[in-house]
């Protein structure tokens, strides 16, 4: 059985702090045993990408917050 073990998700964000593009860092695991190499994947296309926005905004105004602003 093969499973993907996720690792990081790495987005780079637009001027606005919007989503522009990103990739999915992983490792596969074929029959229990897991690879040692991590493995990258283009999500931009993959992904809805107002919800990830939703998620940005939320992130920028718990920063804000943690800041005083």
């Amino acid at each position: 059985m093969k499973q993907i073990i996720p690792h990081k998700l790495i987005i780079s964000l637009n001027q606005d702090g919007t989503f522009k593009s990103g990739i999915l860092q992983y490792k596969l695991k074929i029959d229990e045993i897991e690879e040692r190499q991590f493995r990258t994947l283009g999500i931009t296309q993959g992904i809805n990408q107002e919800e990830i926005n939703k998620v940005l905004e939320d992130a920028k105004s718990h920063a804000e917050q943690g800041e005083g602003i």
